[in-house]
């Protein structure tokens, strides 16, 4: 229902009290579906419903619905997951944090989104790259500006010696 923006079911779901944390074979509950959909008014619902921030998906390589969020075009759902609690500095099984992914896909609000939530603008993925040197090796410029405005290193190095200017 989520998914596809079913919001009346989702409301008689939520009426006759359905688990809204329930995880589908990979590990994803309805709020991870609504972030990627970008579903903000069903995602919104949800996290009214109690529905938990705090879900990785342990089948699909610990992603949480505030990565989903960063990828994503609509920056106000990262806003609405980090004022419910979502850890920014959540890690995915190869160390990527939703501001690495915010970095890589261009998402310039999620990262100020993040960024004014305190996320960590020097972590390094389980590979050394830093969200600058993410943003700078995908070409997201607007992403560099944000980030070194926000005090990212440009000198760290990935595992490679590589630098984002590099």
């Amino acid at each position: 229902a989520v998914q596809r923006g079913r919001d009346e079911v989702l409301q008689l779901l939520l009426e006759k009290q359905a688990n809204v944390d329930v995880k589908d074979a990979k590990g994803w509950t309805a709020l991870m579906h609504a972030t990627q959909a970008q579903r903000p008014k069903i995602v919104a619902e949800l996290l009214g419903a109690s529905a938990s921030v705090h879900v990785a998906a342990t089948e699909d390589g610990q992603t949480t619905a505030l990565m989903l969020a960063a990828m994503g075009a609509r920056n106000e759902l990262c806003t609405l997951l980090l004022k419910a609690g979502a850890s920014r500095e959540a890690r995915d099984a190869s160390g990527w944090k939703a501001i690495h992914f915010a970095a890589r896909q261009g998402s310039g609000g999620a990262l100020v989104s993040l960024i004014a939530s305190r996320a960590r603008v020097n972590d390094q993925n389980s590979a050394g790259l830093s969200p600058l040197l993410v943003a700078a090796t995908s070409g997201r410029s607007e992403c560099v500006k944000i980030l070194l405005a926000n005090l990212a290193d440009p000198t760290a190095k990935d595992d490679e010696g590589r630098s984002a200017v590099d």
